[in-house]
C-alpha cells in the first residue's frame, strides 16, 4: 500500500486510472492518508461507522470506496491478506499444541463444548478472498456492472 503525496506533488510519469486513484511509477495504486488510515482500523476490526468516525469521513464514503475504487478494494484485500498471513504464521508454531486441546475438547463430556469447539476452529479457518491488483479488481466491478447491466436488459425485454 502506498500513499498518495500531496496534490501538487506527484510524478509526471503517473498515470490517472479510473476512480481517481494514481498509479505509481511501480504500478501500484496509491491511496490518500485517509484511505490508508480507514484500511488499519478495519483490519484492527473496527466497524466501517466506527473507522469513519475515527478518520473524519461519512461511512458511505467508504462504501463508495469498497462498491467503486479498485485501488482502495485491492488495498484492504491486501492488509486483510496480511493479517491472514501473520496470524496463519503465529498459529502454526502452536499448531500442536492447539490440535492436541482441539482433540481434547471434541472429546469433553458435554456436547456444547465439543460443539462449541469445532465451530469455534471452522470459524477461524475460512481464508479471506478477494483480489489483491487493482487491475483484477477493476475487472471484477466492471464484470459486476455488466451482469446487472445485462440482468436489467433481459428482464426489460
Amino acid at each position: 500500500m502506498h500513499l498518495r503525496k500531496p496534490y501538487g506533488h506527484q510524478s509526471r510519469s503517473q498515470n490517472v486510472k479510473t476512480g481517481g486513484e494514481k498509479m505509481s511509477d511501480n504500478g501500484k495504486a496509491d491511496l490518500t492518508p485517509q484511505q490508508a488510515q480507514v484500511i488499519a482500523h478495519l483490519v484492527a476490526g473496527m466497524s466501517q461507522a466506527e473507522a469513519a468516525r475515527q478518520v473524519g469521513v461519512a461511512a458511505e464514503t467508504i462504501s463508495r470506496w469498497k462498491a467503486n475504487n479498485p485501488a482502495f478494494v485491492a488495498a484492504y484485500n491486501q492488509a486483510k491478506q496480511a493479517q491472514w498471513d501473520a496470524v496463519t504464521m503465529k498459529l502454526d508454531g502452536l499448531a500442536n499444541l492447539a490440535v492436541d486441546t482441539l482433540a481434547d475438547l471434541l472429546q469433553d463430556d458435554d456436547p456444547k463444548v465439543r460443539l462449541q469447539a469445532v465451530r469455534l476452529w471452522l470459524e477461524h479457518r475460512q481464508r479471506p478472498e478477494g483480489p489483491t491488483d487493482p487491475q483484477e479488481v477493476q475487472a471484477e466491478m466492471e464484470h459486476r456492472r455488466m451482469g446487472a447491466f445485462l440482468k436489467r436488459v433481459s428482464a426489460a425485454m
